[in-house]
């Protein structure tokens, strides 16, 4: 397997992990929450989320480098699409990606640029294909622990978790429903698996080397004023390397993730596609 096949299972095993999905916000707003509530207000969110039977929901990832002025490489950036669909109850979940390395500079092999995939969590198997030059085969392995590896929640939900700082930015009208709109500042001992799964990058940085130089990691946070469901989810994490004799050719890391969440506890059905039913199976 080569390196950037290896990126490509890192992004669907790992990366595609991370979001809540809503039905959108409702009502006449209440009065303004007070300091007090706006943490209970996050808890009560992340447990709407993970009492809901099925949602929707879409993310968009963009992880860029900026180069420093002596550099001899140039500026970098990847981009992840991922659009789902998830049956909580039956523990099935649907997942179309899309991969954009054309601004990533690297040493692999020519065509594998731009990669779009699918994946079927079943019951009892799970289906994988991604469109690749020479190879654009479906695969199937046991579900035994797929649903929770694809799981896309889960991730984002650490955010929720003890917040240094939640701030109150208003209301604001979603979908015709009004939304508490908070800014958050992250707690950081809750950020590294979330860094980990959306850095985006064909050499693995790990947590020990960048977490000296990590900004805040904010986000902000739509959640629906009367039934407590998240609508959206908008986080940026900036990464200043200003140690050059550490990262010589980078002055800066960001990792930028929106997320929209919709259709929750809708009825859904996952159907595997006719040409995935032949699918080879590996282990």
């Amino acid at each position: 397997m080569n390196r950037l096949t290896g990126l490509t299972l890192t992004l669907v095993l790992a990366m595609v992990l991370a979001f809540p999905i809503f039905t959108g916000c409702g009502g006449k707003p209440s009065a303004t929450p007070t300091e007090q509530e706006l943490p209970e207000i996050l808890d009560n969110a992340a447990l709407a989320v993970q009492n809901a039977s099925s949602y929707k929901f879409l993310i968009d990832t963009n992880t860029a480098f900026a180069a420093n002025a002596d550099s001899e490489v140039e500026d970098m950036s990847a981009k992840l699409k991922i659009a789902g669909t998830a049956n909580v109850d039956d523990s099935e979940m649907q997942l179309i990606y899309d991969i954009d390395l054309s601004g990533y500079l690297f040493e692999y092999q020519e065509g594998l640029e731009v990669l779009h995939g699918e994946v079927y969590v079943l019951a009892d198997w799970t289906y994988q294909k991604t469109d690749m030059p020479g190879n654009d085969q479906w695969v199937k392995m046991l579900s035994d622990v797929s649903y929770d590896q694809y799981n896309v929640i889960v991730n984002e939900l650490t955010l929720l978790d003890s917040p240094e700082k939640v701030e109150f930015i208003g209301f604001e009208n979603v979908d015709g429903s009004e939304c508490y709109v908070l800014k958050v500042t992250a707690n950081l001992e809750n950020t590294e698996t979330w860094f980990t799964e959306h850095q985006m990058t064909a050499d693995a940085i790990y947590w020990p080397e960048v977490e000296p130089y990590i900004g805040e990691l904010n986000f902000t946070v739509w959640v629906a004023e009367d039934t407590s469901l998240i609508n959206k989810m908008d986080a940026a994490m900036l990464i200043d390397f200003d140690n050059p004799a550490d990262v010589p050719d980078f002055d800066t890391m960001t990792i930028g993730v929106v997320m929209e969440m919709t259709d929750y506890n809708e009825p859904v059905t996952i159907t595997l596609p006719d040409e995935a039913k032949n699918a080879q199976e590996v282990t």
